[in-house]
């Protein structure tokens, strides 16, 4: 067999599933189509797949491996007060992977996959957050949040805003930019969210009116 389709043979595919993946379910997918696009033979396929359905699935995988793999704390240190400079390389690389994976995501958030990708991704986020500690960040610094429902909240809440993130970038067709990632992150981060009523008030007088 030749060493070189050897080699990305497993790119190869993800690649194929990925132009016959985006716009139908997987079990749509003939498996000689993607050896066809591929230009591998039907033993390549199934040496590093059981089937096309495995084949996205392990996608999704090395994908949220990756994704999150970004996110890592050092030792001893809260994401939420790292240096800037940090923060800032952080964001583009999850920026640049988001631009370099956009296909894939094209697949995983389409009609037919995203329930099962979202159920994957918070699996995968649950195990992710296991190695950490959930803060809350005031004037005093940073605290623990105890095991409970408001952890089980906060938490679900992170993997939410995670998630949609990736949505919203699909949706946008991926033409944002490193720099309008770091702006929603300062958004999100540098301080709360919420609404704000800038009608002027009416007095009961103007109301009965």
């Amino acid at each position: 067999m030749n060493r070189k389709i050897e080699s990305n043979g497993r790119q190869r595919i993800y690649d194929a599933l990925c132009k016959f993946g985006k716009d139908r379910p997987v079990e749509k997918v003939a498996v000689q189509k993607i050896i066809a696009e591929a230009e591998i033979n039907r033993s390549t396929f199934y040496y590093y797949f059981d089937g096309v359905t495995d084949a996205l699935e392990q996608m999704m995988s090395d994908f949220l491996g990756e994704y999150l793999q970004l996110f890592d704390i050092p030792q001893g240190e809260t994401d939420v007060l790292l240096e800037k400079d940090f923060l800032l390389e952080q964001e583009k690389n999850i920026c640049s992977l988001i631009q370099r994976r956009k296909e894939y995501l094209d697949v995983f958030l389409n009609p037919y996959n995203q329930k099962n990708f979202r159920q994957r991704f918070w699996n995968a986020f649950q195990e992710y957050a296991q190695t950490y500690d959930l803060v809350f960040v005031n004037q005093t610094g940073a605290h623990s949040i105890k095991r409970g429902i408001a952890y089980d909240y906060c938490l679900r809440v992170n993997f939410a805003m995670w998630f949609e993130l990736l949505s919203f970038w699909r949706e946008r067709d991926f033409h944002e930019t490193a720099e309008d990632f770091v702006e929603i992150f300062n958004t999100m981060y540098n301080g709360a969210i919420g609404f704000e009523n800038s009608k002027p008030r009416q007095t009961q007088e103007s109301m009965a009116q």
